[in-house]
C-alpha cells in the first residue's frame, strides 16, 4: 500500500506542475490576444 501511496503522491505532483504549464500558457495566448 505504500508504493501506491508514493505513485499516486507523484501522480498528483505531475498533475499541479501539467496544469500550471497548461494554465502559463493559457495566460501567454490571452495577453498576446489583448496587445
Amino acid at each position: 500500500t505504500h508504493s501506491s501511496h508514493d505513485a499516486s503522491f507523484s501522480n498528483r505532483i505531475i498533475n499541479l506542475k501539467d496544469g500550471h504549464v497548461i494554465s502559463e500558457k493559457i495566460n501567454k495566448s490571452r495577453n498576446e490576444e489583448l496587445i
